[in-house]
């Protein structure tokens, strides 16, 4: 079982955080996180513009640890009180219940949604159409511990391209098994978004 911590930031410097991803992935990955993503909303509503730190850990304790630990650190703490530095503004703490690829570096975009998990078959439906359009990696997530949107879950789709992303909607929203996983999961989408993912 793995968890994501999502640590939400504000500010009109992003390079601050974006720079120092490496120093964030050493010291994550030195508390046994699997690493840490950014994902820079850039087509999101009224989210556009934060910047989203997601931290990938085998359980909660280890991941609330595993970040007190990183905030702690001597060299966090100077990049947190300088004068650009973006706000934390927010957390989450998600579980992945379905995965597929490997994320990395490159452009994500992601639908939050009420409603059930899918089931083998449907998330079997749903990759063979990512993979097809140039989805790179899908994650899908149960946001358990996430202020109002607690119970919702999330689906990440990773691409190279945006184009990738915007071609495997197209084909996935009009798919008939789609079309009828969502209306036995009471799937209906809240929020959407794209993100440069660093």
């Amino acid at each position: 079982m793995s968890f994501v911590f999502q640590t939400q930031y504000q500010g009109d410097n992003p390079a601050v955080l974006i720079d120092n991803m490496d120093l964030f992935n050493e010291l994550v990955r030195g508390s046994g996180s699997s690493g840490m993503l950014l994902f820079q909303q850039i087509a999101a509503g009224e989210l556009t513009g934060l910047c989203v730190a997601a931290s990938f850990w085998d359980s909660v304790q280890e991941g609330w640890d595993g970040l007190s630990a990183m905030y702690a650190d001597p060299r966090i703490q100077e990049i947190a009180t300088s004068a650009d530095a973006p706000t934390a503004v927010g957390r989450n703490v998600t579980k992945l219940e379905r995965e597929h690829g490997r994320p990395g570096p490159g452009y994500a975009g992601w639908t939050s949604f009420q409603g059930d998990s899918v089931n083998d078959e449907e998330f079997a439906n749903i990759t063979a159409i990512a993979d097809r359009n140039g989805i790179t990696a899908i994650r899908m997530l149960n946001n358990m511990a996430a202020g109002s949107n607690s119970g919702t879950r999330t689906a990440v789709f990773y691409c190279d391209s945006l184009n990738n992303w915007a071609e495997m909607m197209a084909e996935l929203t009009t798919d008939p098994s789609f079309i009828a996983g969502a209306s036995r999961t009471g799937f209906v989408p809240v929020a959407r978004g794209l993100a440069i993912v660093h």
